[in-house]
């Protein structure tokens, strides 16, 4: 933590991508870019671009965003972790995550709802999307990628981005208490442990879930890193150092 002040960490969302030409892999969406469905745009500075998509939902919305040829011919047919950050939500709103072919009018792909409240983290994951679903091929045309918002009552939500982290090396921190200025976390995958190193001493204040990160020999690789704070926001303006090691696999008979 490099800030300077103690920051309250809620969760560290961490992908590998080694295999969706991680040199040039999109992987980023941003919430104003949508081209379907309803909402507007707005700006302010605590957005990725400084932009973001502000929707009402009244019963039932939705959004579509262009997937285009070139990023589905990057992702190769993976699966992907769909999140989600959520400037503002008012309520609570189910979003369920679909793909649909380029005019949007037909569905290929279709994913379980997610619901998300007030008192949701500010990153949200909206779970495992294939791109393209069907597998790889470099011939497939573009699709689009669509939020279904489904609510009780008038909800109001801005999207700020979405993130496509790879699923198949896909690992989450959760972090406990206030992380202090120079306070490091440390998650020892190879060992098992994950600790919060403050003053020298080491405090076992962080639960770690999904796979460790595997890294490939004499491959390209990019990390994607996401964070969010307690409060329930995600500022842009709040950065922090990252450093990693690997540790060699070796077969042994």
């Amino acid at each position: 933590n490099n800030t300077g002040g103690s920051l309250n960490y809620k969760w560290i969302w961490l992908a590998n991508n080694a295999f969706s030409d991680p040199a040039n892999f999109p992987h980023i969406l941003e919430g104003e870019s949508f081209v379907a469905g309803g909402g507007t745009t707005g700006s302010n500075a605590d957005s990725s671009s400084s932009s973001y998509a502000t929707i009402p939902v009244t019963g039932e919305n939705y959004q579509q965003w262009t997937l285009s040829a070139s990023l589905l011919t990057k992702a190769r047919g993976f699966d992907f972790h769909l999140l989600a950050r959520f400037r503002s939500v008012n309520n609570t709103v189910y979003i369920r995550p679909s793909i649909y072919e380029s005019t949007g009018g037909s569905t290929l792909w279709r994913g379980s709802e997610t619901q998300v409240g007030t008192l949701s983290d500010a990153i949200v994951d909206l779970g495992v999307i294939p791109l393209p679903p069907g597998g790889y091929s470099s011939a497939y045309g573009a699709q689009r990628l669509q939020l279904y918002y489904r609510t009780a009552s008038t909800v109001t939500v801005q999207v700020d981005f979405l993130a496509f982290f790879p699923a198949n090396t896909f690992r989450r921190l959760a972090l406990i208490p206030p992380q202090v200025a120079n306070a490091q976390i440390t998650d020892d995958q190879p060992e098992g442990r994950a600790y919060v190193v403050s003053s020298s001493a080491e405090t076992p204040a962080v639960v770690t879930s999904g796979v460790p990160l595997l890294v490939w020999p004499n491959t390209l690789q990019r990390v994607y890193v996401l964070h969010s704070f307690n409060d329930l926001s995600a500022d842009i303006a709040k950065t922090f150092s990252v450093k990693m090691w690997y540790r060699p696999r070796r077969a042994s008979f």
